[in-house]
């Protein structure tokens, strides 16, 4: 999506995308989780070896970034816990000490905590949520002092260099702090998260009902999430990701594409409700404050804008990566249905 927007899908009708973390004891992942994919990018190593992933307890991107650095088996992995996570998901923190990950808590005011829970790490890869962006600036001044080589913010949306919006602001400010550092960085552009954007844009698949802004003929770039996951582990073991700004991309289609093939899988002809650009952005104008519908409008405007589309970097340099089709996403949704 455009910006970090952790969509529960288990709220809404998709079911949850649980991630599990894993050592490089592969059977003990298979008793929570489908088999990750096969790793053909072996003989790249990193310089790295322990990474960090704030925000792997949100039950969104961060758990499938946890899981396929494990799968990986080339990293200690832990994740960064507020304290009062360890009582809270204290069972989901077990499994992931079961499987060799560690958990590590601290709270983002606590300057000397974080810099203590940072310590010996390499790579710290935020993924906080929105409500806490702003946070990342305390994690990134935490992780230069400890010594940490390379951090990799809460980016993972759209082009935001291209979208002025007001909405994008913190993001902006997030990403010209960190060049300021001595850390190293990558930024990662996925643009829409092809296993969640339907929902926020309030598709409801099983019903057969769409909501399209503008003609729906627009190309934009879609991410799964397992595959930004694959793209981020990856790549700590080339060296072009070092101070640079990533683009991934699972398929680049149109709204009309996918309303296409939901309409294949499912096998119903859709209702489809189309809204007039410009009628969306003078409502957008008119509004001060960031409600719900403001950021909905606001990202669902990119593709009608013809600002979808990200420099498909990753995947030129990761050609190996088997990503996760439309039709691929579409085909195993309706088959849980």
């Amino acid at each position: 999506m455009t910006f970090v927007l952790e969509v529960n899908t288990s709220d809404i009708k998709g079911g949850c995308f649980l991630a599990l973390q894993t050592s490089s004891n592969l059977q003990k992942v298979l008793a929570f989780q489908n088999p990750p994919h096969l790793h053909q990018n072996q003989t790249k190593m990193s310089q790295f070896k322990t990474v960090l992933v704030a925000g792997g307890l949100s039950g969104g991107l961060g758990k499938f970034i946890v899981e396929e650095f494990v799968a990986n088996g080339d990293y200690n992995v832990k994740i960064l816990s507020r304290s009062s996570s360890l009582t809270e998901k204290a069972a989901e923190i077990e499994k992931y000490k079961s499987v060799g990950v560690e958990v590590v808590a601290a709270e983002y005011t606590d300057h000397a905590g974080l810099v203590k829970a940072l310590k010996g790490v390499d790579v710290v890869v935020s993924t906080v949520g929105t409500a806490v962006i702003e946070t990342q600036i305390s994690l990134i001044k935490a992780a230069e002092e400890a010594g940490v080589k390379r951090f990799i913010p809460s980016e993972f949306g759209s082009d935001i260099s291209k979208i002025p919006s007001p909405v994008f602001n913190h993001k902006r400010q997030i990403s010209e702090y960190l060049r300021t550092t001595t850390l190293e960085y990558t930024i990662f552009y996925t643009n829409y998260w092809l296993d969640t954007i339907l929902f926020f844009a309030e598709w409801d698949l099983t019903a057969g009902k769409a909501i399209i802004i503008g003609d729906g003929n627009d190309r934009f770039t879609v991410t799964h999430r397992k595959d930004v996951a694959k793209f981020v582990v990856a790549s700590l073991s080339n060296p072009k990701s070092r101070n640079a700004v990533h683009g991934t991309a699972s398929a680049v289609v149109t709204w009309r594409e996918l309303l296409s093939l939901a309409e294949k899988h499912s096998g119903k002809k859709f209702d489809v409700t189309y809204k007039d650009l410009g009628s969306v952005q003078a409502e957008l104008a008119a509004t001060k404050d960031f409600t719900h519908e403001y950021v909905r409008d606001t990202v669902l405007s990119i593709a009608a804008q013809g600002l979808g589309l990200v420099e498909e970097s990753v995947a030129v340099d990761y050609p190996e990566i088997k990503v996760i089709t439309p039709d691929q996403f579409f085909r195993e949704f309706y088959n849980k249905a």
